[in-house]
């Protein structure tokens, strides 16, 4: 079954593409994993520094997007 999880496509230089692949398999994830973990630590970071983000509902992102 598809997930409903929303999509992000990035461009993103081949070798730097390539490492990522490689930390991601040293870490035993997958590049999808990987993408969540540093999003996930930087919002971590970020919220340390700054507070808890508060979303403005217009800023949430659509199923569609």
């Amino acid at each position: 079954m598809p997930s409903s999880l929303p999509r992000l496509g990035i461009r993103i230089d081949r070798d730097l593409l390539d490492k990522f692949h490689f930390v991601a398999s040293y870490n035993e994830r997958t590049a999808n994993k990987e993408i969540e973990y540093v999003v996930k630590r930087h919002i971590a970071l970020y919220e340390a520094e700054h507070g808890t983000i508060q979303v403005p509902a217009e800023v949430l992102v659509s199923e569609t997007d």
